[in-house]
C-alpha cells in the first residue's frame, strides 16, 4: 500500500468515506505487520481503532463494525494480492477473542467454501495466524501448532464445562422389554 500523505486534511465533516478507508487500510497494514512480528500477539478490533485514529488523524463518528469491516476487507485484498497470510486474523473481537464475520471472505481465497461456522472460521483463523507469527519473523517455535486465542480457548473451556454440567441422565429401562422403568424401579409390563 502507498504512504498516506499528512499535508492535506479535508475540512470536518467533508472528508470523503473512500478515502478515510482507504487511508486506513494504509496505516493497518504495518500496525499489524508489527503485531504478527510477536508470537501469539493480537489486537482488539477497538485497539486498532484508536491506533489509526491516532496515527492517521482521520477519525469518524460512526459504529466501528460499520466502517472497520471495510477497512479489514481491503487489507485482506492487499495480503491476497501479495500473497501474504491474512493479517486480519490479528483483529479480534476483546470479549470472545473471535474473529469478525468479515473473515469469511477469506476462505475461498484459499480453497474452502465460505461460512459463518464460528468454529471453522477460528480455526483458519488460529492458522493464519500463526502463518503471520512465521512470516513476520516471530520467534515461532518449530513444533507451534495453531491455537485460538485466550479469550476464544476459554470461552470454548467454558462451553465445554457448562454442556458436562447439563447433560441429561439416561433412565434406567426394563432389561427385559426395554421400557423406561417408573420411579419404583419395577417395570409395569414384565412384573
Amino acid at each position: 500500500m502507498g504512504s498516506t500523505s499528512s499535508v492535506y486534511r479535508f475540512p470536518r465533516g467533508h472528508t470523503p468515506h473512500r478515502w478515510k478507508l482507504g487511508t486506513w487500510a494504509e496505516a493497518t497494514v504495518p500496525k499489524l505487520e508489527d503485531v504478527a512480528s510477536r508470537c501469539g500477539d493480537y489486537i482488539s478490533y477497538g485497539e486498532l481503532a484508536e491506533y489509526l485514529f491516532e496515527q492517521t488523524n482521520v477519525r469518524t463518528d460512526q459504529r466501528l463494525d460499520y466502517w472497520i469491516r471495510h477497512v479489514l476487507g481491503m487489507v485482506l485484498d492487499y495480503c491476497d494480492t501479495k500473497r501474504l497470510p491474512a493479517l486480519p486474523t490479528l483483529v479480534v473481537q476483546k470479549k470472545t477473542g473471535m474473529v469478525g464475520p468479515g473473515f469469511s471472505a477469506w476462505l475461498p481465497r484459499i480453497g474452502l467454501p465460505a461460512t459463518q461456522e464460528p468454529k471453522v472460521l477460528e480455526w483458519v483463523a488460529a492458522q493464519e495466524r500463526l502463518k503471520c507469527y512465521r512470516h513476520f519473523g516471530a520467534d515461532v517455535p518449530p513444533e507451534a501448532r495453531p491455537t485460538p486465542t485466550r479469550e476464544y480457548a476459554a470461552l470454548l473451556y467454558r462451553d465445554e464445562r457448562s454442556a458436562s454440567k447439563w447433560t441429561p441422565v439416561p433412565k434406567a429401562t426394563c432389561p427385559e422389554c426395554g421400557t423406561v422403568l417408573p420411579m419404583s424401579g419395577q417395570c409395569d409390563n414384565c412384573s
